[in-house]
This record gives C-alpha cells, sequence and structure tokens, in this order.
C-alpha cells in the first residue's frame, strides 16, 4: 500500500518549499531523510501525514488514512504520569480496541520490544534510549502502515544511539512497516535507510543505498567515502555541519 507523490507543489505565503515532486512510498522499506534546515523536510513529513494539502499536485493513499500513519517526535511525548504499560495502552484505547485483545496487544509489545522489566515504571524512571523503545512501541502497537521518526536518536548518547539503531532495524524487518525517518545524521541515515530521499535547495532525489545495513570492515573506508560525498552535496547548498 504506497503513498505515491505526483508532480506535487506546496507553497507557503508565496514562497516555493517543494516543486513537482514525484516519488513514491512503499510499506516494508525503510528511507532516510537527510538535507539542510528549511527546505522542505518537515513539510514533507506533514503532507505525508495529511496535516497539509498540497499547493498542486497529488498524493493517492492506497487504503491508507491518516490513522495508519504514525509520527514518532523527537520530543517523545511520554506522559509523566502513565506507566510504561499505560502508554501502550493509549492508541489502543483509542482506536477501542476490546479489553482481552488491547491485553494481548500490550504482552506481545513489552516483549517484543524489551519493555517486561519497566512494564510499571514512569518517564522519570527510563534512560533516554528505554524512552525511545517505549515511543517507538507505542507507535507500533497499532500496527500502522508508516511509522514517521523525528530525529529519533539525537540526544542519545553513542552507545545509546547504535542500539537503538540496531533495534530499529530489527523491528522494521519484523514487523515489515514503512518507515520514513529524518536524521542530521549521515552515517545513521546511510546506515539504516534502504533507500536515502536527498532534500536540497532545488530538487529532491530518491537514491538506492549500496550500504544499508551492509557496513562492516571489508567496505568501511567505502562507505566513509559514500557519507562524505553526500555530505559534501549539502554542505553546497548549506552553511550547517553534517
Amino acid at each position: 500500500m504506497p503513498i505515491i507523490f505526483d508532480q506535487v507543489s506546496f507553497s507557503y505565503q508565496e514562497k516555493r518549499i517543494l516543486s513537482q515532486l514525484n516519488l513514491t512510498l512503499n510499506e516494508g522499506c525503510l528511507y532516510s531523510i537527510i538535507g539542510p534546515s528549511g527546505v522542505g523536510k518537515s513539510t514533507f513529513l506533514n503532507l505525508c501525514k495529511k496535516k497539509l494539502t498540497p499547493t498542486s499536485g497529488t498524493i493517492t493513499y492506497e487504503k491508507i488514512t491518516s490513522a495508519d500513519i504514525i509520527t514518532v517526535f523527537q520530543d517523545l511525548y511520554l506522559f509523566p504520569w502513565q506507566t510504561v504499560t499505560e502508554a501502550l495502552a493509549m492508541p489502543l484505547t483509542i482506536k477501542k480496541i476490546e479489553s482481552a485483545k488491547k491485553k494481548q496487544l500490550i504482552a506481545e509489545c513489552l516483549q517484543n520490544f524489551q519493555l517486561e522489566k519497566l512494564e510499571n515504571k514512569f518517564p522519570h524512571q527510563l534512560s533516554g534510549g528505554q524512552k525511545q523503545r517505549v515511543a517507538l512501541a507505542r507507535g507500533m502497537i497499532t500496527s500502522p502502515h508508516f511509522l514517521l521518526l523525528d530525529e529519533p536518536t539525537s540526544s542519545l548518547d553513542i552507545g545509546s544511539k547504535e542500539n537503538l539503531q540496531t533495534f530499529i532495524l530489527e523491528k522494521q524487518q519484523a514487523f515489515h512497516q514503512g518507515i520514513i525517518l529524518v536524521t542530521h545524521d549521515i552515517e545513521e541515515a546511510v546506515y539504516l535507510g534502504q533507500k536515502l530521499i536527498v532534500f536540497t535547495n532545488n530538487e529532491v532525489k530518491m537514491i538506492e543505498n549500496p550500504f544499508f545495513n551492509q557496513r562492516n570492515a571489508s567496505n568501511e573506508l567505502a562507505y566513509y567515502q559514500f557519507c562524505s560525498k553526500l555530505k559534501n552535496t549539502i554542505k553546497e547548498v548549506s552553511n550547517e555541519n553534517f
């Protein structure tokens, strides 16, 4: 069930943000979005989520509703008064899942996301990596077709960051959901993304990633050369440090 962008343009207050965008996003694929600030990445996510309407062109959602597209924000939005179990229950309650099924889904989710020992913990009792796992679990518990991840590892230390990257890959491959991940970390984008969506001031390109989940000692030089080339492409249109 793809999301299809056909000649999509978007303007805000007479400023063109996106121009004639043609992309197909397929369920079961992980897309990494990279690019400098102010070139339309957030606009693109909001168009995916149906929060914005194109100025021109069409976006086709084949049997996909806005409820089938879940966003996990950088700030997580875990309520301080909810335990991990209560946080997982909330989207199921909103969808009016009956009680027995809800308990089953929560139990499965606690196990799948390695949260069993944390089920009665509150957010202030969790590490940054644990909070991210809870947010991911909450986003995936209703089996959405697409999950939008906004800078999911930006606030984590190196060890927690690498653990979460591995975790995202494992869960995406296990549940076959489409994931659209925005990151300023080029190495992370290349490690996680099956396809890379590169935003610059003038265009948006989707490219195949030859190093998806393939970084190892034998190809490390080529991997970093590929990442360096992407960084230089972005630096040409931005003063940002990638």
